[in-house]
């Protein structure tokens, strides 16, 4: 990769994280902020996964409309990643009780569901 193609991916996630701070501050619920990151990167991964052919499919609007399975399983696995690290994010915040992060754990399966509803 070049240096110039690594700026650019350094000054685009900067500016991703930049602007959610700005809505944190400007009030915004911390939750719903930090979806909308996790969008934003998703669809810059895109970007990146495009440019370096990294093997993994492109997450296309248009793709998920016409049910393209790999496209569909590919967002389907960054969204379980995505929720998966909510999750334990909120393991560290005091007085949230989060259950063992285990597949087979009920309990977590629950949260888990939960979450993605």
């Amino acid at each position: 990769m070049s240096e110039h193609r690594r700026k650019s991916i350094q000054k685009s996630a900067k500016a991703i994280f930049k602007k959610t701070e700005d809505r944190e501050k400007a009030g915004g619920d911390y939750f719903e902020t930090g979806w909308q990151a996790t969008l934003e990167l998703m669809l810059f991964m895109n970007d990146i996964n495009r440019d370096m052919d990294l093997g993994e499919p492109v997450v296309t609007e248009d793709g998920i409309l016409r049910d393209d399975i790999d496209q569909c399983q590919t967002l389907l696995n960054r969204i379980t990643v995505e929720i998966d690290m909510k999750l334990d994010m909120f393991s560290y915040l005091k007085g949230v009780k989060v259950p063992s992060r285990n597949i087979r754990n009920s309990d977590y399966i629950r949260v888990f569901d939960a979450t993605a509803k």
